[in-house]
């Protein structure tokens, strides 16, 4: 059985600029099939930005992403990995594309 999960998320633009965050939160899970172990419940917070302008025909775009930024330690309950690893911490990416 899946445990309960809620999440939320808001953003902000003005003109070429965006700014973000979303908050995603999991209860517990204690009612589990016979060979299933127990996960405790976790809150995590994603941030995001970026900007994208315009060069003659293209448009390019930066963005900016922080994952779990509070780098909280979890086991989703549904992940087919929960047994063996954690699920990832921190991570922080940059990315730049061009639309043409």
């Amino acid at each position: 059985i899946p445990p309960f999960r809620f999440s939320l998320e808001t953003r902000y633009t003005v003109d070429q600029f965006w700014f973000g965050f979303n908050a995603k939160a999991a209860a517990s899970q204690k009612n589990i099939s016979i060979n299933e172990t127990p996960t405790a419940g976790y809150f995590l917070v994603d941030f995001y930005g970026g900007m994208k302008f315009f060069s003659g025909r293209l448009a390019h775009v930066f963005s900016l992403k922080v994952d779990n930024a509070f780098n909280r330690i979890y086991r989703d309950h549904l992940s087919a990995i929960k047994e063996f690893t954690l699920m990832p911490g921190r991570n922080i990416s940059l990315s730049y594309k061009f639309l043409f």
